[in-house]
């Protein structure tokens, strides 16, 4: 899909941010488009759903054109934000956590997800983000279950230092795997060593690094 911006969201139901991530394709910014009426020209999200952090308590959040918190902002922990649109189409997105925000214009509600973290399109199931964010998915939920205060923990990690301890708690588990005979676990190793080696690279890597379990118990 071509990479579009916020200027351009007339023609379009999201857009990204300027890549900001050299280290990873993602974006730090996301922007969704919820119209009164779709435009039957492109991808229209009707609603979009995502996990935030509500009173002390992890929610699942679906906000529509009708329903939409205008002026709020949301915590948003890691996980999918789902844009599904009145075919029952869907586009998914992964995060590692941020701040949603809600403004309004004539006719549109424009929901703005904003992270320290990349904001990965997951376009296919195998692609390497794809096989990442189940990873990740399985990761946090082996933490859920050993962990006191998981919840208020993960609504508390700044996302960058969330997604490098992941990386790294990735690739350790995948080293221990056979995962030069098994396709999709190649995949997966080789996205989490580039993406470890580009953090090296660039000294992006969180001062006083802590590994998952020192960040979520």
């Amino acid at each position: 899909m071509k990479q579009l911006y916020p200027s351009e969201k007339k023609n379009v139901g999201y857009t990204f941010s300027h890549k900001q991530f050299s280290v990873a394709d993602g974006f730090p910014n996301l922007f969704v488009y919820l119209r009164e009426e779709p435009s039957h020209t492109h991808f229209d999200p009707e609603m979009v759903t995502f996990t935030a952090a509500v009173h002390g308590e992890l929610r699942q959040m679906t906000i529509r054109f009708a329903n939409a918190p205008l002026s709020e902002q949301f915590t948003v922990v890691a996980g999918r934000i789902i844009l599904t649109d009145r075919k029952q189409q869907r586009v998914e997105f992964f995060t590692f956590g941020g701040t949603m925000m809600v403004g309004e214009k004539p006719g549109m509600v424009q929901c703005m997800f904003i992270s320290t973290a990349p904001i990965f399109l997951l376009e296919e199931s195998e692609s390497p983000r794809a096989l990442f964010a189940e990873e990740v998915e399985i990761l946090l939920a082996e933490r859920r279950a050993n962990s006191d205060n998981f919840e208020e923990k993960l609504a508390s990690v700044d996302p960058f230092r969330l997604f490098a301890a992941l990386l790294k708690a990735t690739e350790a588990k995948v080293e221990k795997l056979p995962y030069r005979r098994v396709k999709k676990l190649s995949k997966l190793h080789a996205f989490v060593v580039e993406e470890v080696q580009l953090l090296n690279e660039f000294k992006l890597f969180p001062d006083g690094m802590l590994s998952l379990t020192e960040l979520l118990g």
